[in-house]
Order: structure tokens, then sequence, then C-alpha cells
């Protein structure tokens, strides 16, 4: 066969439609000096000198300022807690750091209160910055810090008005804000009172500087909400989710004015700018470093204070640790979740244990472990502490923890002692098949609970723990970690956490044989939309072989198609009072599949890959999304000369689109047949392609 007849002979006519005036501005906005420049910054988590750090935020706002620019810093929080470099002086080395860089105001994020208010109140007062929330405040309602502030910007005034998260109260250890309150039933009157207040006093622009985050878990306390809710605000610079906006996003509020909503991700990644010049107001993130030496010389200094302390070995590991946030110890069993959970059981002796997984902060690699290193997995100084619970309460905490799965959230429940299946499809009783110890729970039997003092006093939402004294103290997270790495290991930590001991079963299907599968987010879009299940009702059988009928029966309902009123065909092998009967009939009526031959369908067969691509390109061509008119890419299979030429077309489409990709060795398979897994994957991104905007061309 011609290898030319891979694909088509093309002339592809590309027409530029230079008359056309477009609004868009593609322009390097970061190093454009406006009138007015914010720089802004949030969950730093005392990462000081990593990325662009500290001095790249004095060395960019001198940069702004020597360009005539004048220049506000901000800071969405969480900012003092977090690294030894910070906790080992509760916070002061990162106020001075601040300090040094010339902050204007910060509004305190929920790990600002690590060290409990008495001290964020100590600190505040070494800060020559404003610390603002107009929602943080005493049971009197009293701001227990300014709630906001009019800054003098050149020629113009700008009102900055903090918010802090609600969660706090949950995400930071409750003792930490007794007495205390984030008035959440309040929240939005309470910003809209400053957005009044600052109108009144004559700001020309209004920001508010909040440590809310997008996260689905932070609902209805989000910075998405609360913006629909309020006017008057130009600008929101947000924190507490670790979402990098590049070029900000615009929302509507109450009013259905737009507010430039901005956030720079985490740990100095990345520095955020709003420029403001006039009415326009543009966001972008710097990513490049501009340091000051002076800020730097400071960093460097208090780093080498810690430093004795933070360059002891305490163990090695022979494995690397995983304490990623999403995927990891927010979403799924890690190895890291496992031994951290080993250590609060083993140095408590309880029968069961449980931590947060958003208590754990980073990844060990292998080699020699420091106290540095233990110290940033555990940093927030929580203790290890027993509690007597009932089998009922312990599920409760299960089902809490993992609510929000497979979404991430700080509460997803690492544990040691027991084994859990989260059914993630559920809207009811999602834990399933607990087991305490090999044994199936007991709802009225009482087991000794090993936790941390954050979640047993109902951190991260944990109330039914709160309910229960202590029964036990057993020293801070990172002695325990280290204490059970040299005294229960042996001082290595070896292969016995090579991976994950299969105590957590995070189940996006009923299907027990995809939990862990390659494609088991495509078998949840498939199974979510209905498209097709499982060959019972635990089994889904991903590598057995995906069958004409049942390909084209997905097709059908994806689209929808009514084929009750199919009840003739010409097809012998085709049964029209089958589940698959009508979906042939209707699937041939349409050119999107033909026979085996006149009066053969082989509805039973398995489908080749090269067949499945050619049905896709018809049903593409049948919904006017397929080809049209003379067009073919280049094809780099290196089994190119396997693909019939009736599957030409098909196969370049098909590819074009990515709906069907090659094996890792470069070979496409054509006469491969293709199996359930594989077919749920095609159909996830056919169904994402289909629902993406088009493209301008």
């Amino acid at each position: 066969m011609n290898k030319y007849r891979k694909y088509f002979c093309v002339i592809m006519t590309i027409v530029m439609l230079f008359s056309l005036q477009f609004t868009f501005v593609f322009a390097d906005t970061a190093a454009t000096a406006e009138p007015i420049v914010i720089l802004h910054t949030n969950d730093v988590h005392s990462k000081v000198d990593s990325d662009l750090g500290y001095a790249s935020v004095k060395g960019w706002k001198d940069y702004y300022e020597g360009k005539g620019s004048a220049v506000l810093v901000l800071d969405a929080g969480d900012a003092i807690h977090g690294f030894p470099i910070a906790n080992l002086s509760q916070g002061e080395n990162i106020v001075e750091i601040m300090n040094a860089v010339g902050y204007t105001a910060m509004t305190p994020g929920n790990h600002d209160f690590n060290y409990g208010t008495a001290r964020l109140l100590a600190l505040s007062k070494l800060m020559k910055f404003d610390l603002l929330s107009a929602n943080f405040t005493d049971t009197s309602k009293t701001a227990v810090f300014s709630a906001s502030k009019l800054y003098t910007a050149g020629d113009k005034k700008v009102g900055i008005l903090g918010i802090s998260t609600p969660e706090t109260a949950t995400k930071t250890n409750p003792l930490n804000v007794q007495g205390y309150q984030f008035n959440e039933k309040e929240l939005a009157a309470l910003v809209q009172a400053q957005i009044d207040k600052l109108k009144t006093d004559g700001a020309d622009y209004i920001v508010a500087l909040g440590h809310l985050g997008t996260d689905q878990e932070s609902m209805p306390y989000r910075s998405t909400d609360l913006i629909p809710q309020v006017t008057g605000l130009d600008v929101f610079i947000d924190g507490h989710s670790h979402t990098t906006l590049e070029k900000g996003e615009v929302l509507k509020d109450k009013a259905g004015a737009e507010v430039l909503l901005a956030q720079t991700g985490t740990q100095l990644k990345a520095i955020g700018k709003i420029g403001i010049d006039g009415d326009q107001f543009t966001a972008s993130l710097i990513t490049e470093p501009k340091q000051d030496e002076m800020v730097k010389a400071l960093i460097d200094e208090k780093k080498a204070e810690i430093q004795p302390a933070l360059d002891k070995v305490v163990a090695k590991t022979e494995i690397k640790l995983d304490g990623n946030r999403d995927p990891g110890v927010r979403t799924q069993e890690t190895n890291l979740g496992d031994l951290a959970g080993d250590a609060l059981k083993w140095i408590s002796g309880a029968d069961v244990a449980l931590t947060n997984g958003g208590g754990i902060r980073t990844t060990i690699e292998i080699g020699d472990i420091t106290y540095g290193q233990i110290n940033s997995v555990f940093p927030f100084g929580n203790l290890v502490v027993t509690i007597k619970i009932t089998g009922a309460d312990l599920l409760a905490a299960l089902n809490h923890g993992t609510k929000s799965a497979p979404a991430a959230s700080g509460g997803f429940p690492q544990v040691a002692g027991m084994s859990y299946e989260v059914h993630t499809y559920l809207t009811e009783s999602r834990v399933q098949n607990v087991t305490i110890n090999g044994v199936p729970l007991d709802l009225e039997k009482i087991y000794t609970l090993a936790t941390n003092d954050f979640t047993q006093v109902g951190g991260d939402g944990y109330t039914m723990l709160a309910k229960y004294d202590k029964t036990g103290e057993f020293g801070a997270l990172d002695e325990a970690l280290v204490k059970y790495i040299e005294q229960g290991l042996g001082g290595t930590v070896d292969n016995r956490y090579a991976k994950a001991q299969n105590r957590i079963k995070v189940m996006l299907t009923p299907y027990t044989d995809v939990v862990t599968h390659w494609a088991k987010d495509s078998i949840k879009t498939v199974y979510d939309q209905k498209l097709f299940t499982g060959v019972s009702e635990e089994s889904f059988q991903p590598n057995a072989a995906m069958t004409r009928a049942m390909f084209v029966t997905v097709l059908g309902r994806i689209n929808g198609a009514n084929v009750t009123g199919y009840t003739e065909t010409e097809f012998t092998d085709v049964n029209m009072s089958s589940w698959y009967g009508g979906y042939v009939e209707w699937a041939n009526e349409n050119a999107i599949v033909t026979g085996m031959s006149d009066d053969i369908f082989g509805p039973m067969t398995p489908i080749t890959r090269e067949q499945m691509a050619v049905i896709l390109t018809n049903y593409c061509k049948y919904i006017n999304k397929g080809p049209v008119g003379e067009w073919a890419i280049q094809l780099n299979y290196t089994d190119l000369d396997k693909i019939n030429d009736w599957a030409s077309e098909g196969v370049m489409f098909a590819s074009l689109k990515a709906y069907l990709s090659g094996y890792p060795d470069g070979s496409f398979g054509p006469q491969t047949k293709a199996t359930r897994a594989e077919t749920a994957v095609i159909v996830s991104r056919f169904l994402a392609e289909q629902a993406a905007p088009a493209a301008i061309e």
C-alpha cells in the first residue's frame, strides 16, 4: 500500500483577517509601571527565600517606586507560621523580615493564629504595617485589629479592608481563638459596612484583602461567595486556597459591577501585581527575581541563627515519603500518612490513630532526615493526645474527614490500626467496610484513639472528637515521629513504607477492580454520566474487551438518541429487543457504523482501535463536528502500514483530536482490541473536547 495514502493530499487555505480589531492586549504587564501599583503575596507560610522570596518583594517594590509609581505592599494571610525560621521565634523573625520589605498591610490567615491570639496581638505591636480584619472580633463585636484603613497613593486614596476566613475557628487549634469570633453570619454585612465607611472617608479605590480562598470545602465563605453579596469593591486580593490566577479573574458584585479577583498561589512562587491607572485595573504575576541585598542579608542572618538546631540528623529514610498536597495527603492514603499514623499509635499505645492530612506539610526525600525536615512535616507544634471514643463517633469522624473526597480537604483522615473505604459516588454513608486491627468496626464498642490536639478539640470540623476529654498526652507530633523512627524502626524508614499500605480505598465508583486502575478517573466519568456501567455491582472488568454493540450504545446515550422507534433491522445477528438493538439501528441509519457484512453486524465482537476511531469520526460527522472538505495530518506511528485504507481518515481525525493516542512504543495498534478501560478514557477525552469552547481560528 502506498504510504502516502496514510494521509490525504491536502491543500489548506488559512485566511488571515488583518482587518479585524481586537480589544485584547498581549503584553507583559508585570514590568509596566502604572501610577499606582499594589504588590501582593499570600500563603507564604514562612517560605522566606525559596523561589522569589521576600528579598524580591522588596526588589520589585523599589523598582516600581523608581519608575514613579505609588506602591502598596499587601499580604493576604498565612505568613508568620510554618517553617522553623518562623516557629522557633513564634513568628517574630517573619515580622522583622516583612518590616524590612516595607509591607503596608496584612490580613491574618488561619495559620497566623497558630501561636494563639495573645501571641498574634503581641506580634502586631512589632509590625510596622497594619494588621486588618473586619470580621475578627471579641464577644462584644469589637474588631480586635483595625477593620480597614485609608492609604494615600500619589494623589489618590486607596481604602483597604481585611477579611479573615471564618474557617479559622476550626483551621487553627480552636483553643487559639477561644473567646473570639469570626462572625460568619454577618460577614457580608461587616464587609459592606467597611466599604461604605471607606467611601465616606474619600476612598478613590477600595480593595478587599481577604484570606477566604476559592476551594469547594470553604463554601459558603469563599471570596467567590462574598463578592456577589456586596457592592463597591474594585479589587479583591485573596489567599487561603493557594490558587494561582495569572491575570486575575473578573466577577460581578451585587449590583453587577466588575470586581477583579487576584491570588498568587503559595510560598512566593510568584508576586502578585495590581496596576491601577484611572479606572483600569490589571492583574499579573511576577515570576522574575529582583533581590534586595539588605533583605537577603537579614534572611541569611535569621537562618544562620537557627541552623544548628535544624541540621541535627535524627533519622534516615531509604524511600521517598509522600507529603504532597493533591494528589497526596489531602486526597488519599500516602506512605507518609501511614508513617505519621503509625507514630501516633506507637507512642500512645492506642487502638487506632487518625491525623488530618492537612497537618502533614511536606515530602521527605531519600537520605538523612534532619530535625528541620521533621519540623517541616509537622510545623504547627501540635501534641499527640488520646481519647476514648465510640465506634459510632469514629465512623462519624471518618465520614466527616472524607466528605469532600475525591476533592482535596485538609481534614482527610490518614490512619493507623484501621482500614476503610470511602465511596465518593454516594451522598450518605460514604465510609464503609471499616475494620479495626482486622476486625469489623463495632459501633457500640469504646476504642482508644490517638490523634493530634488540633482535631481533638474540633479542628478541621471534627466536632465529634471535641466532646471527649483527653485521656493522655504524649508530646509533640514531630517528637513522636522522630521517636518512632528511632526506636520503633531502628532509626531507618525502610521498604515497609515503600508504598501506601492499603488502609484507605477511595472508591470513585462501586467497582472494586478499578480503585487503583490507571483509568479510574475516566471510568468514574462514564459511570457518573450513565454511559456504561460494570458487568456486576462490584466489577467493572476494565481490561475486558469492548464490543461493537456497546460502543455504539455509548455514543447513542451521549447523543440522547431516542431509539424506541427502531423495531426492524437487516442484520440477522441483532436482536432488536435487546438493550443494544435500537442503538445499532440508529447508528447504522445515520451512517455512524456499518456491518461486518451486508447482514452481519457482530454485536458482541470486540471492537478494534481503528474501528473505534472510524465510528467515533463518523459520529462527529453526524453531529457536524467532524471532517468537512479536504484535510489531513501526518501520522508518526511506527505501524502505519498496518492501518487499513478504510480506517485512515478515522485514525487521523481521532489522533488529531487526541481521542485516541499511540502506545508508549510509538505504535497505534490498529487491530488491537480496545478494552473497556481504554474506551472510558477515549469517551472521557471526547466529552471534554466537545464541552470545551471552540478555538478561535
